[in-house]
């Protein structure tokens, strides 16, 4: 069930039995006392969100089954896209110290193909949530000049998953912030001229990383 959330570097999962957590014995005579946060009952664009589902003729209540569907499909394809980020870093990470052309020709073969695995599926999740957002918040963008990515070595390669993943982690932070209910909840990341280009350029890095073939 914590599958989907597991991986989530910005998760910390503890779990303890019902027992556990009654005779858990405090260790500190100190309380630390918070200001309850006063959080909205509606996300930052669900007025937005409403007013484009009920333009196209749909009734409140449908509207509102609607705006739970579209931002839930939102949320999933972001995080799916950072997933597959987090797991391209991870790959890199674990072999930083290893020069990866003095291997075996398996061995290498293995890891590129790893790579290339992540790297396809953030690219369709990328995909899939600029396909989500165009129609309702981008509709009447322009295009952005194409950025060219040349991923011609290791190093080349080791550089692009880290910008990927950087730009994975604000990217998901921003659609967290916008697409669900907390107390931070806030469109200003969303909204910035930046997002849409951003998810252009981890679409972009996504398929040069897939593509590399040295």
């Amino acid at each position: 069930m914590l599958a989907p959330v597991s991986n989530n570097p910005a998760v910390s999962i503890q779990i303890r039995t019902v027992a556990e957590a009654a005779n858990q014995k405090v260790t500190s005579e100190k309380q630390l006392v918070r200001e309850a946060e006063e959080t909205s009952n509606t996300s930052a664009v669900e007025d937005e969100l409403r007013a484009y589902f009920e333009k196209r003729g749909g009734s409140r209540e449908a509207a509102d089954e609607l705006v739970r569907s579209y931002s839930s499909r939102v949320v999933n394809h972001s995080y799916r896209a950072l997933f597959h980020a987090v797991e391209l870093k991870r790959l890199v990470e674990r072999f930083a110290r290893v020069d990866m052309r003095t291997v075996t020709p398996d061995a290498r073969s293995k890891w590129l193909a790893m790579m290339r695995d992540h790297a396809n599926a953030c690219a369709r999740e990328t995909a899939a949530l600029r396909r989500e957002l165009g129609p309702v918040f981008f509709s009447g963008a322009a295009a952005e000049e194409a950025e060219d990515f040349s991923i011609n070595s290791d190093g080349d390669l080791t550089r692009a998953i880290a910008r990927l993943h950087k730009l994975a982690l604000a990217n998901n932070e921003a659609i967290g912030q916008a697409f669900t209910i907390s107390a931070r909840s806030s469109a200003a990341a969303f909204k910035a001229p930046q997002f849409k280009r951003s998810l252009e350029v981890a679409a972009r890095l996504s398929k040069g990383i897939s593509d590399y073939s040295p």
